[in-house]
């Protein structure tokens, strides 16, 4: 018999002594006793009940694919505890838990609906929306609910709104940044959707609601924003997009939610500037637009004064005045702002077209750890030379970045990144493409910028080479050899990655490695077996495959035989790569990846 088991034993009987035998025989009834796996462990007294408490504190997609792991007592435990069920990490086009549909999560739900905390649907059809209002009528202990991408009418909120639990502390109805409908020329729909009533409604049932999400094409007064900062003055995210919002609606946030964290606001009133110049049209988007709105400069100080400003807890922020076209960061009503709360901000949004915005960042933000930079443009986009030395010049200043995305990079940036930003985990270097897009070619990236990248940042997880057409073996020997904890790995459209290049490497990063995007490369069905062979032989990380749709015959056979082999593998076909939608409103890989079960060799 273990020592930890005559300790148990030894702490049980001490505490009968006491008077608590009836306590503890319960614990230790035949029912809750330890079953195989747990004899010599200390944690095998503790009941059922105990456990799925603290198991709770972990994301469900780690307690089904690690947690039930450690004995069969977890499994069991573990299989009927079921606490989230949220999008996929890859993109916010797929559905919720990867391949499944949404009938299977609302089955899924309903099996747990006694513990399910969180569920959130991407897309769902029209038919299922039905199915989701009264899905959500039957969780009761349902707190974060998110509803991405659909197509939202008065009636639809009206029925989501009496199906929505009073104690709901999340609520995300975002739209993907695509919108769908009649658009003006500044990009915007036509045909929002009044949201004032809705807004009233929410304030009244969820007066615990802390993260209110509702970026897509919506119109909401003042009086509607005021009445939601009035009831829910606690509120720690708000995310809106509204034709109707201007800076005194922003300002009176700020007043109202003393405890906001993240501020999103998209509207084209925000680019509202002081009369200074003589100029008549812009250009957004390739193309001119109607004049901007022109005030008079005095008019800001009394919006966006930096005294009044409290939000000590402010910590990220985005004004867009279009989809893909963000305020200029030093414009009048956003000096202050950043002036006053720069130097607590760790995120901000915003894009590459604004070259004096740089020097308000260098100046104000340095303690920045997420910079996303990649909704420049809704096209191809390319560094010029004076972006490439500003660029350059402000990463040597943000000296503690952990994510960054930009639209085009070269080698210079690269160099620059890898020699301060010591702390990246994530860096992307595909700007923002649609789902059908193609991927730019980018020839000024070569492997001494990739290099330079794996040897400075040795903590990077996510890595987005995409479009990267003159990096070649080099690059990937020397992120195999610095970054050792490498978990995401996008080469779509790297022509000179071949067979060879991946045979060469992936022995040594194989086993932390767990999506590969390798679309456009030079493969063949060598590489799929060698997948299939040293998964069988070793352990593997491998949870995503993303692999061009035209392959031979033989290579279509060995990633039949592949998917046989390694079942919990996904794979996806596609021409253009994974898609990404930008820093803003998803999670980190990191946080939403699960640890896949180990595939030894089989008899």
């Amino acid at each position: 018999m273990g020592k930890s088991r005559k300790r148990a034993r030894k702490f049980s009987g001490h505490h009968e002594e006491k008077g608590q035998s009836s306590t503890w025989s319960a614990q230790l009834d035949i029912t809750e006793r330890p079953e195989t796996g747990e004899e010599d462990s200390f944690i095998g007294i503790l009941s059922d009940d105990s456990i799925a408490q603290i198991l709770r504190n972990l994301p469900t997609r780690f307690l089904l694919s690690s947690s039930v792991l450690v004995c069969r007592r977890w499994k069991r435990v573990c299989s009927n505890l079921l606490l989230d069920i949220v999008p996929s990490p890859l993109s916010a086009y797929n559905l919720p838990w990867t391949s499944l549909g949404e009938d299977e999560i609302c089955g899924l739900a309903m099996r747990h609906n006694s513990t399910l905390e969180c569920i959130h649907f991407s897309r769902p059809k029209e038919p299922t929306f039905e199915k989701v209002t009264m899905l959500t009528k039957s969780l009761p202990h349902l707190m974060d609910f998110g509803m991405i991408s659909c197509s939202l009418t008065e009636s639809k909120l009206e029925g989501l709104l009496d199906a929505l639990p009073g104690q709901l502390t999340a609520l995300d109805l975002h739209n993907d940044h695509i919108l769908d409908g009649d658009c003006d020329e500044d990009g915007l729909n036509t045909s929002a959707v009044p949201l004032d009533t809705f807004l009233l409604g929410l304030s009244k049932k969820c007066s615990k609601l802390r993260r209110l999400d509702l970026d897509f094409c919506s119109q909401i007064s003042s009086a509607g924003l005021d009445g939601l900062l009035c009831k829910i003055p606690h509120m720690q995210m708000l995310h809106l997009q509204s034709s109707t919002i201007g800076w005194p609606e922003v300002y009176n946030v700020f007043q109202s939610c003393t405890f906001m964290k993240s501020l999103s606001i998209t509207s084209r009133r925000l680019f509202e500037e002081p009369d200074t110049s003589d100029e008549d049209e812009r250009v957004i988007h390739g193309r001119q637009s109607r004049p901007r709105a022109r005030v008079p400069s005095h008019s800001f100080s009394q919006y966006m004064n930096p005294g009044p400003l409290v939000c000590p807890h402010l910590q990220s922020i985005r004004f867009y005045s279009a989809t893909h076209h963000s305020v200029p960061l030093d414009s009048i009503p956003l000096v202050g702002l950043l002036k006053n709360k720069g130097h607590q901000l760790q995120e901000l949004h915003a894009q590459s077209l604004y070259n004096t915005s740089w020097h308000m960042i260098s100046v104000h933000c340095a303690n920045l750890k997420v910079l996303d930079l990649s909704h420049a443009r809704a096209m191809p986009y390319s560094a010029t030379g004076v972006e490439e030395v500003v660029l350059c010049g402000l990463f040597r200043i943000l000296k503690f970045l952990e994510r960054i995305g930009l639209p085009s990079v070269t080698n210079r940036i690269l160099l620059d990144i890898g020699r301060s930003c010591s702390k990246l985990k994530e860096l992307r270097c595909e700007g923002y493409a649609s789902r059908s897009g193609s991927i730019p070619r980018r020839s000024e990236v070569t492997d001494l910028g990739v290099v330079a990248i794996a040897e400075g940042c040795p903590d990077l997880q996510v890595l987005s080479l995409a479009g990267c057409v003159a990096i070649s073996i080099a690059s990937l020997r020397a992120l195999a050899f610095h970054c050792q904890i490498l978990k995401v790995l996008i080469l779509s459209d790297c022509t000179k990655i071949n067979d060879d290049a991946i045979a060469a490497v992936w022995p040594r990063i194989g086993r932390k490695l767990c999506v590969l995007d390798v679309v456009g490369c030079k493969i063949t069905a060598k590489t799929i077996r060698m997948f299939y062979q040293i998964g069988l032989m070793q352990e593997t990380s491998l949870v995503v495959l993303s692999i061009s749709r035209s392959l031979s015959k033989s290579a279509k056979s060995e990633l039949l035989e592949l998917c046989e082999g390694l079942p919990s593998l996904q794979l996806i076909k596609t021409m253009s790569g994974l898609p990404w939608d930008g820093f803003f409103g998803s999670h980190s890989f990191d946080e939403l990846i699960p640890r896949p079960r180990t595939v030894k060799k089989s008899s």
